[in-house]
């Protein structure tokens, strides 16, 4: 009779959600990984505006969510040899610090460009 092959548990998906408001579709996704038996975690909100709601919904969750926030116009302000496609590119390392294996645009009003898409990087962003 043949062995059984152990199977290794899946490590858990890693999500980053991108939100540019009031966080109904991020609250979504808050509910379901706390309903549902997933395999995943949110582990990273990252906003373009200071006061969208989303990032008070990630603060409150439980376990409370790591939140982040860069806008356009005071990261343009306070680095004026910059272009949009750096604020892009700063953007995309803020997510790809947090290693993650998907990545929601949940609301994110806000184009990319070439900046966020076209590091020189190894690694793969999963973009829904």
């Amino acid at each position: 009779m043949a062995e059984p092959i152990e199977s290794k548990p899946a490590s858990q998906l890693r999500i980053v959600v991108l939100i540019s408001g009031s966080g109904t579709n991020l609250q979504a996704l808050i509910d379901a990984q706390n309903s549902f038996d997933v395999n995943a975690k949110i582990v990273l909100v990252l906003s373009n505006r200071k006061a969208a709601y989303g990032l008070i919904r990630a603060a409150d969750a439980s376990p409370p969510i790591r939140t982040a926030y860069l806008a356009l116009q005071p990261y343009l302000k306070a680095n004026p040899d910059n272009t949009r496609d750096d604020y892009d590119a700063e953007i995309a390392r803020i997510v790809l610090r947090a290693r993650p294996d998907l990545v929601v645009l949940a609301g994110w009003m806000h184009v990319f460009g070439d900046g966020f898409l076209n590091l020189d990087t190894e690694i793969t962003m999963n973009l829904i």
